[in-house]
């Protein structure tokens, strides 16, 4: 059943982001394009409730489950940044980033075992939402900064076609600081609460995989905020930072994935 309305959200993903891109000057077609993300999103999240009530915890007991409701948390973002003016293209390309998360998702096996006694600690559900609000805002760092290259590219080769359908290169910028920052003080939260879980279970196994990804992750986003609250770091750089930021979270997290068939 969960994976009935994983295909229909993606469906209404797809949808919504090949509107988006490529753009319609009907405004109808415009409009059912958000429909069609909104409806989307809904799907989306009835299948992340039906895993929570099957397993009774948050959906990050297994890596099809985690990537399907980091899934879901970008596609609100894309949403709620559709809000906003000039946002066509940016919101298509948070949405398309949403679906390969939530197609993944579906290709992965879920079947793999869970620590039901470590899922129950109270630390556990505030370690996991911030961790996965962090890493979601990274991603969506991603995607703003993909689109702020592209409009300066277009910029510099003045090439002026579709640039009414995005923001402007400051907005853009702002949006990126504004995402990094938020990613930074939630993995931050995170990490602190993952240090209160693995005392209330007894952890002590040491600086883990998954842990030691988590540290340089964070120690990449603290420099990211550091050079760009002291140094007043802008522009191409810093887009390229976020950029390179999210590509090692992917390469990473895939990485431990693959050696421990799971995050812990």
């Amino acid at each position: 059943m969960t994976e009935l309305f994983f295909m229909a959200a993606l469906v209404g993903y797809l949808a919504a982001a090949a509107v988006r891109i490529v753009g319609t000057p009907r405004p109808a077609v415009s409009r059912a394009a958000d429909v069609a993300l909104w409806v989307g999103l809904a799907l989306h999240l009835v299948g992340i409730a039906l895993i929570v009530v099957e397993v009774r915890a948050l959906p990050v007991h297994t890596p099809a489950a985690s990537i399907a409701f980091l899934g879901s948390v970008v596609a609100l973002g894309a949403g709620l940044i559709r809000t906003m003016p000039r946002t066509e293209v940016l919101s298509g390309v948070l949405v398309s980033l949403a679906s390969v998360m939530l197609g993944i998702s579906m290709l992965l096996p879920a079947d793999s075992p869970s620590e039901a006694t470590a899922l129950a600690s109270v630390w556990f559900p505030i370690h996991a939402l911030a961790v996965f609000v962090g890493l979601a805002s990274f991603a969506c760092a991603f995607g703003v900064s993909c689109v702020f290259l592209v409009v300066r590219q277009r910029l510099k080769r003045k090439n002026f076609s579709s640039l009414g359908r995005m923001p402007s290169l400051e907005g853009l910028d702002q949006l990126n600081t504004r995402f990094v920052v938020a990613g930074f003080l939630s993995l931050t939260l995170g990490i602190a609460a993952g240090g209160g879980w693995a005392a209330s279970t007894g952890g002590g196994e040491g600086l883990g995989p998954t842990v030691a990804v988590t540290l340089v992750l964070w120690a990449w986003y603290a420099l990211a905020v550091l050079v760009r609250v002291v140094g007043k770091w802008r522009g191409r750089l810093a887009a390229v930072f976020s950029v390179g930021g999210f590509v090692g979270v992917v390469v990473s997290l895939g990485a431990v994935m693959t050696l421990l068939s799971g995050w812990h």
